[in-house]
């Protein structure tokens, strides 16, 4: 950003009560550099809290006493708020800040010491999952997901035709089977028609018994028809009855395969989840005051006298009273000796040195109160690697949140397709029944026609000759062959159309065979590009990380940088299946050098690995278009005249950037920075 637009950037209000352990505070923030120069314990960390939160991050943290806090942040003409209340162990957070997502803001522009960059990479976490999460693949892989599905579906309909193709010349072979048929019948038929049409009987010796005889034989043929179509029907209706059967049996086995989720192991989960929430902020809330103890007496020790000797007063006790308010009673508790079991004069054989303690007053040596911060420093690890199993226990709350709610989901989805196939079931049962009584009753009527005429024969063969009979059964036969060769075409007709549908379906093989192909380029194309893109990032992190440590200019690190490591199987989707692994190059003093695991690093190198690689990523994902502020702390790994030129490198691109500096570390800095100190000047009344 250049000094112009600077200097006609208007300035960033911020006000915090309740936040961290603020108790009331306004500042404001100039376009450019802002420097906290405090000492340790004096809330610079809680400022930054109150900034971070304004701005919509996640390291936010009530104060310890209060029951609500908010922070505002008022930037070019809009005003920015969060505020937080508690509720029981919660702490419900509301409001209206700048980002309505800060996931990326989190990992990259808010460099606290709890933040997630910076700690992922102490303790040898996922790289993939930081470095991707501000990348949209999302999109791509949803795609990717879509085309194996279509593919898939491709794929089974190509099977399908050449299932169907091997059929064909079946069915074609029964049309051709029944067009013989149907001429053959037709030949007979035409026999019968000219031996009735040549017979000697006349018309007129028909009577009303040979009328009604005819009437009969008509009528049970009509029977005979709809009887055939009735079948037909039957049949369809029992396959279709069959294959809902047949799902519901598919849907009833998967419903018995999924567990049953009560809206109790939901709440339960939900609740999990609220209190891990909770235990994290508290975590980082404490770490963050403990290492702000810490850090103030190990520099109260390196100073002799220092504040151990000048401040107490008679009547706090010490500076116990002033930071009652601002840290932890507990943890400030556990600078406290038990006296009361042993003298401390009696503990101690060296370091005899006696200094007033800050916490409570008495009188200890020198020795005692650097094992206790030794102590101190032990129990703040652990609390990291309490803060590390918390984070990774929320992860596995919201991966068990997340497939409870599509196991829940998907065992109401198919409790509604067991209703509605239930019930189909039932329409297809009733109308079989149907069917069956339509077909009991024609075939009742078939039955009873077929004794009437049968009766009627017999005493046409009593009341005609012989020969008048012959003709009638020429008659019968004569439309048996007539409703048959209508069946048959019927048969023609529907095997046809089976015919036309397969061949019409073979056509279409080519182009189905064409789209898939360009699915498994596009496939191809797609996994192709997540690649490339997971590539690019790691690349453009080594760039990034290459140009910071250049300005760091460590003697004994050459070389910070990324390897992305590919273990997908063949075929399988680009997802997960890449790790980007850490590699630190080392040099000697003789001048060679040797490749570095970060676990072989010293504490203070892993920060500074962790800082840089923060760093990286805020500029690799150019967090500045999006994030005014970028916020800077617990620089303690890094001299100062490191620390002064990595902030004049990133002034270059945060509109804001604000750091929190030991007056000794901030004395490297440029003059022409913006510094406030403590007490932090309250500009606005709440």
């Amino acid at each position: 950003m250049n000094e112009e637009t600077r200097s006609t950037a208007e300035d960033a209000v911020l006000s915090a009560r309740n936040i961290g352990g603020i108790d009331s505070a306004s500042v404001e923030f100039s376009s450019g550099v802002n420097v906290l120069v405090g000492r340790n314990a004096t809330n610079r960390t809680s400022l930054l809290q109150a900034v971070i939160g304004a701005l919509g991050g996640s390291s936010v943290t009530l104060k310890g006493d209060a029951e609500e806090g908010e922070t505002t942040l008022e930037l070019e003409g809009e005003t920015y708020t969060r505020r937080l209340v508690r509720n029981g162990q919660d702490v419900v957070k509301s409001g209206e800040p700048l980002l309505e997502d800060a996931d990326v803001a989190d990992l990259f522009a808010f460099l606290i010491e709890s933040n997630e960059a910076r700690q992922t990479v102490a303790r040898m976490g996922d790289l993939r999952n930081l470095i991707m999460s501000p990348v949209d693949i999302d999109e791509i892989k949803a795609e990717i997901q879509e085309l194996k599905r279509e593919q898939k579906e491709i794929e089974a309909e190509i099977q399908s035709i050449d299932e169907e193709e091997k059929q064909l010349a079946g069915l074609v072979q029964r049309r051709s089977s029944l067009e013989e048929e149907i001429e053959r019948k037709e030949d007979e038929l035409e026999e019968i028609r000219s031996k009735i049409a040549n017979s000697d009987i006349q018309s007129y010796q028909r009577d009303t018994s040979n009328e009604e005889l005819e009437e009969k034989l008509d009528e049970r043929q009509e029977l005979e028809s709809t009887r055939e179509d009735i079948i037909f029907d039957l049949q369809t209706e029992r396959q279709s009855f069959e294959s809902l059967q047949a799902e519901q049996s598919e849907v009833e086995a998967e419903l018995d395969n999924l567990p049953e989720i009560s809206d109790k192991r939901i709440q339960d989960v939900n609740s999990r989840l609220s209190n891990a929430c909770e235990r994290q902020n508290m975590l980082e809330s404490t770490i963050n005051q403990m290492q702000n103890i810490i850090q103030f007496n190990e520099e109260q020790l390196e100073d002799g006298e220092g504040l151990f000797g000048n401040l107490q007063t008679p009547d706090d006790g010490g500076l116990f009273g002033l930071f009652r308010s601002e840290a932890n009673t507990d943890l400030l508790g556990a600078l406290r000796t038990e006296q009361e079991e042993q003298a401390v004069t009696d503990q101690l054989l060296d370091d005899q040195q006696v200094l007033t303690c800050w916490t409570c007053g008495s009188q200890v040596k020198k020795k005692q109160i650097k094992e206790v911060v030794g102590e101190l420093r032990d129990i703040r690890s652990e609390q990291l690697e309490l803060l590390n199993d918390v984070k990774s226990e929320i992860q596995e709350l919201k991966d068990t949140k997340s497939s409870l709610e599509k196991s829940d989901e998907r065992r109401e989805r198919l409790e509604q397709k067991q209703a509605q196939l239930a019930q189909e079931i039932k329409t297809r049962h009733d109308r079989i029944e149907e069917l069956e009584t339509r077909k009991t009753t024609i075939e009742t009527e078939i039955d009873e026609l077929s004794d009437e005429i049968e009766a009627l024969r017999e005493e046409i063969d009593i009341e005609e000759n012989t020969d008048y009979t012959a003709i009638l059964d020429l008659q019968e036969d004569a439309k048996r062959l007539e409703l048959e060769i209508e069946q048959h075409r019927e048969e023609i007709d529907d095997v046809t159309e089976e015919i036309d549908a397969v061949e019409s379906r073979i056509d279409q093989r080519e182009e189905l065979e064409a789209e898939r192909e360009e699915l498994r380029e596009r496939l191809t194309e797609l996994r192709q590009r997540v690649e490339q893109i997971e590539q690019r990032a790691v690349s453009e992190f080594n760039e990034r990380m290459a140009e910071i440590l250049d300005i760091l200019n460590y003697s004994n690190i050459e070389r910070i940088w990324i390897e992305r490591i590919d273990t997908e199987t063949a075929g399988s989707s680009v997802s997960t299946d890449t790790s980007f692994d850490i590699h630190v190059v080392r040099s000697t003093d003789g001048g060679s050098h040797y490749r570095d695991t970060i676990d072989h690093l010293s504490e203070s190198e892993r920060e500074v690995t962790g800082l840089v690689f923060a760093l990286a990523g805020y500029l690799v994902h150019d967090v500045h278009e999006s994030v005014p502020f970028i916020v800077l702390d617990s620089l303690e790994a890094i001299d100062s005249d490191r620390i002064a030129r990595v902030v004049e490198y990133l002034s270059d691109y945060a509109e804001y950037l604000v750091v929190a500096l030991l007056p000794e570390d901030a004395a490297s800095l440029n003059d022409k920075y913006r510094y406030m100190s403590p007490p932090w000047q309250s500009l606005k009344n709440f």
